[in-house]
């Protein structure tokens, strides 16, 4: 870790930054959705109703509730590359087929590539340690 301060950091940040990486997916689901800002500590509610997302809610909800928020471009197919981790708090399906959902964020990270699969949704493998360190270490992302 490079301290650009060149203060000493506790103990503790590379304990509990430690112990919070190895909780966390090095692969993700990522629903894109333009217009949607999503940021750790905050909630979303989604109502989910095409197939694609519909697949990627249940294979997540099945899994680990784990799964990425990130604003698409406006260019075809394109995202940001920082998005946000959330985890699903809350599951309803309707009777028509919805999934209505509530997704806490948790932490953001960074794309690193995205993942080819036979899914109707985008895999990415991602990054939290860039994101996570500069939030320590207080420098500017």
């Amino acid at each position: 870790m490079v301290n650009h301060y060149k203060m000493p950091l506790p103990a503790s940040y590379f304990f509990l930054y430690n112990m919070f990486m190895k909780n966390l997916p090095s692969a993700l689901p990522v629903f894109p959705l333009s217009g949607v800002i999503y940021f750790p500590k905050t909630n979303l509610p989604l109502n989910i109703f095409e197939q694609r997302y519909l697949n990627l809610v249940n294979d997540a909800y099945n899994k680990d509730k784990l799964m990425g928020m990130v604003q698409s471009k406006k260019e075809s197919g394109s995202v940001y590359q920082v998005c946000c981790l959330g985890k699903i708090s809350d599951y309803q399906k309707s009777q028509d087929g919805r999934i209505l959902i509530n997704l806490t964020g948790i932490s953001r990270f960074k794309i690193l590539e995205e993942i080819s699969n036979d899914k109707l949704y985008r895999e990415f493998k991602v990054d939290y340690k860039k994101i996570l360190m500069k939030i320590i270490l207080k420098q500017p992302t």
